[in-house]
């Protein structure tokens, strides 16, 4: 009986012993909580450490390739169609100097054949003038000769009759020279004439086929074989595809931001071309601006050129491409993610363990970020996370 009362007692004993160990141990806990307790009680949030830099702002536009050269392709004669290149009719690329089509020449060359002949007979006379011209000359020095002698010997051994005879001659003489002096200038002004109509009809032949002014493409031709065209008549108009350039519309409000870049014109900017596969970035310079901005669009178009173009180059005119324009450095500005901006004008830093609101002012953009300026200072913590639905008097942890 005392063995088994001695055995309660010890175990009662123990009991007690685990029930003042875990009491102490749960007092120890509550007034000691552990981090992983506090982690579990805190708001998780993502943060960026800032860094002050001087930082270059990215303006992003869209526009289009335009040709720098767009003309028609107006017909310099009247005349039958008699070959078309295929590249007329396909769009396709021609070189400076291709020829693009021909009118039947029959008539121009019988032109010129005839006004070669014209201007050949022409020359013709003047060498006979010429001759003529020469023997009118001996003719009247024989006859000033003849004029003198006599003179001397009137009423001596020449009688009147003889002297008035050669008085005749010598003013013959003269005449006949002068009217081959006039003749010579006569044929001379009409072989100068014949010379410009024979050019001008050299030029015709020439032009009867008709070449390529610059490299590009030709659009909306309106001619075949066998067409029938009149001088003056637009045939297809042709675009230069070897200097091109891109047109962007730009707003007021981002033009004046623009207007800070020092010497705008000549500015280079990039020019992405992304098409399916085919993705290529262009340099281009800007080269003009337009004058006025328009009221109804609030705004205006720049233009900027790109850098020389390859032959086999595919862009063309009409395509649809995205421009970045890099501004001047902002100096002591930071670069923060959108999401952490507050309308526009406040941010949060972590402070501690709790959010502190800081005001800030907008700047630009970067290629991903926003650009601003304010009361951050160089390696603040800012929250990233929006803090729109969080009870912002709990604390705060930033994790990754």
């Amino acid at each position: 009986m005392k063995y088994i009362y001695k055995k309660n007692l010890i175990f009662a004993a123990i009991v007690l012993f685990i029930l003042l160990f875990l009491i102490i141990i749960l007092k120890l806990t509550q007034g000691k909580p552990t981090q992983k307790t506090q982690i579990e009680q805190s708001t998780p949030v993502h943060t960026k450490i800032v860094k002050l830099d001087d930082l270059k702002p990215q303006y992003i536009f869209y526009g289009h390739i335009v040709g720098t050269n767009e003309i028609d392709l107006i017909a310099n004669l009247d005349g039958k169609i008699k070959k078309v290149s295929k590249k007329f009719f396909n769009s396709s690329t021609v070189s400076q100097d291709e020829i693009l089509f021909e009118l039947d020449s029959f008539e121009y060359e019988r032109d010129v054949i005839e006004k070669t002949f014209i201007l050949r007979d022409l020359e013709i006379d003047l060498e006979k003038t010429k001759f003529l011209m020469f023997e009118s000359k001996k003719q009247l020095k024989i006859a000033e000769q003849d004029y003198d002698r006599k003179k001397k010997l009137l009423g001596n051994t020449v009688s009147k009759k003889a002297y008035d005879d050669s008085l005749i001659k010598l003013s013959k003489a003269k005449t006949n020279l002068s009217n081959e002096e006039f003749k010579i200038n006569s044929i001379n002004a009409n072989i100068n004439k014949a010379k410009a109509q024979l050019d001008i009809s050299k030029e015709n032949l020439k032009n009867t086929k008709y070449r390529a002014p610059f490299p590009g493409k030709i659009a909306n031709n309106i001619i075949d074989v066998g067409s029938e065209v009149m001088r003056g008549m637009s045939l297809a108009k042709m675009v230069n595809t070897e200097i091109l350039e891109v047109k962007f519309f730009v707003g007021e409000t981002a033009f004046t931001e623009l207007g800070n870049i020092k010497n705008i014109k000549g500015k280079e900017i990039k020019v992405l071309w992304n098409k399916s596969k085919y993705r290529k970035i262009y340099l281009a310079y800007i080269s003009k601006i337009d004058s006025i901005i328009n009221q109804q669009a609030a705004g205006l178009n720049i233009y900027a050129s790109l850098e020389k173009i390859d032959k086999g180059d595919p862009i063309r005119p009409g395509a649809f491409v995205e421009i970045k324009v890099e501004g001047e450095k902002i100096k002591d500005s930071f670069s923060v993610p959108e999401q952490a901006i507050y309308e526009e004008s406040f941010i949060y830093i972590l402070d501690g363990n709790k959010p502190k609101k800081l005001e800030i002012e907008i700047k630009g953009n970067t290629k991903d970020e926003i650009i601003i300026k304010g009361q951050l200072e160089d390696n603040d913590i800012i929250i990233t996370t929006r803090l729109d639905d969080i009870n912002q008097s709990k604390n705060l942890y930033s994790y990754k």
